[in-house]
């Protein structure tokens, strides 16, 4: 959790003096000495969350698991959209099934974590993205992607989340 605070903070920092900036590079050359992996990615650095995966491995029930899978869930999210929550460009049917897994999964294991209200959201975008690669008149997943998004707008009014659901909403209408 350290590596990803010094991560933000070089983030914030590449946005306010730019990306070649001397003190960052040498940081990254340091962490990597160290065997954490940052590298730039879009314009941004971003570290590999290797130590995530590492405790996972290791304690895959310990009471950190709850915290790593989801910094693992929300980077894959993050990562798989962009700026657009609905894009599929680029985008892998395996890899995204595989996410809705681990985000039913989380779900399934964490119901009252404080970020399965985050992880709802990411499994609700995810069922809309997989709803595009199907070629059959099948609407499964479209129809559980619009009863997540619903269901973040009914018990998160006012919130980010529920406007962003709002906005995605009207995005599907037909």
């Amino acid at each position: 959790m350290t590596v990803e605070a010094l991560v933000g903070l070089m983030n914030q920092d590449a946005a306010a003096h730019g990306q070649s900036d001397f003190l960052a590079q040498l940081v990254v050359k340091r962490l990597e000495a160290k065997q954490v992996v940052v590298r730039v990615r879009d314009g941004r650095f971003e570290y590999d969350l290797a130590a995530f995966r590492e405790y996972l491995r290791r304690a895959p029930s310990g009471p950190r698991a709850a915290t790593a899978r989801f910094r693992l869930i929300a980077q894959a999210f993050h990562r798989s959209t962009g700026d657009d929550p609905l894009q599929t460009d680029g985008a892998d049917v395996r890899e995204l099934r595989s996410a809705i897994e681990e985000e039913e999964h989380f779900l399934r294991d964490y119901p009252a974590d404080a970020r399965a209200k985050d992880v709802q959201f990411f499994l609700a975008v995810d069922y809309c993205r997989l709803q595009a690669f199907m070629t059959e008149p099948v609407r499964l997943y479209l129809d559980r992607c619009r009863a997540g998004l619903q269901d973040i707008m009914a018990r998160r009014p006012g919130t980010m989340e529920a406007r962003a659901a709002e906005a995605l909403l009207e995005r599907l209408a037909p």
